[in-house]
């Protein structure tokens, strides 16, 4: 089977004609949602998403631990 999306729908959803999409069915309901690709990220976007609360802690390299060899 093949479905047909308006345009208006592909535009209000902010979908391209060659976007790849997710089909999930939700309480009897078929649902379309964009699928993001790895090229949506900005390095910008996401430095600034960085807070003091989402920061690592430093760790301190003191040599093996277990039975590692290095």
């Amino acid at each position: 089977m093949a479905m047909r999306i308006p345009k208006h729908m592909l535009e209000e959803m902010g979908l391209s004609a060659d976007q790849e999409v997710e089909l999930s069915i939700v309480d009897g309901e078929l649902r379309v949602r964009p699928l993001r690709s790895a090229s949506a990220y900005n390095l910008e976007d996401l430095v600034k998403g960085i807070t003091t609360s989402t920061r690592h802690t430093l760790v301190l390299d003191e040599g093996p631990v277990g039975r590692e060899v290095w």
